[in-house]
């Protein structure tokens, strides 16, 4: 019986490496194929949107990743993938966590925050500049700070207070002005 041939596979920045069974014609005559591998489990592939976000009165400047949900979060703030990225015309939502394994984490100082604060997101070539407006909480449910806008917003979202998720802070910042890349 020849060995089973191996393949890899790779997903993102990650390799992985299976073995794939032999079609079933080529077992020998009378025995049982090998039952078949479980396949690799899917790999999350954390991926950074192309842009910083800089906070000058919390002293940040953070990387931002796409999407919400389990990794990218633990790497930095995340863009919620529905909404535009910042620059493009409607409400950019970004999310981010303020603790992590019960230490402070990106957000924590998020509610610090005061209408007139710039926020900076930070590409390649150019700077865009929000002022914010409010700050605010609600509930967990309330999916309309994360609602398309005709408006150039910023939205950024973490839970509250510190360490629960009983309710989400909501800091909302208007587009100001756009200036050349650092």
């Amino acid at each position: 019986m020849a060995p089973p041939a191996e393949t890899t596979e790779t997903t993102g920045n990650t390799t992985l490496g299976g073995i794939i069974d032999p079609l079933p014609d080529t077992q020998p005559q009378g025995q049982t194929p090998p039952p078949p591998t479980a396949a690799a489990p899917a790999v999350a592939t954390i991926v950074p949107a192309g842009y910083r976000l800089a906070i000058a009165r919390l002293e940040l400047d953070l990387t931002v990743y796409e999407g919400v949900d389990g990794p990218p979060l633990l790497q930095g703030p995340g863009h919620y993938s529905q909404t535009p990225s910042p620059g493009e015309m409607g409400n950019a939502a970004i999310a981010g966590h303020r603790t992590v394994k019960g230490k402070a984490s990106f957000f924590y100082g998020l509610n610090k925050l005061e209408p007139g604060d710039p926020i900076e997101v930070v590409y390649p070539d150019r700077v865009l500049v929000y002022k914010v407006e409010r700050v605010f909480l609600t509930e967990p449910t309330d999916l309309s700070v994360i609602a398309p806008s005709d408006a150039g917003l910023l939205t950024l979202t973490t839970c509250d207070p510190p360490g629960l998720d009983d309710r989400r802070l909501i800091v909302q910042a208007r587009f100001a002005e756009a200036r050349a890349g650092r």
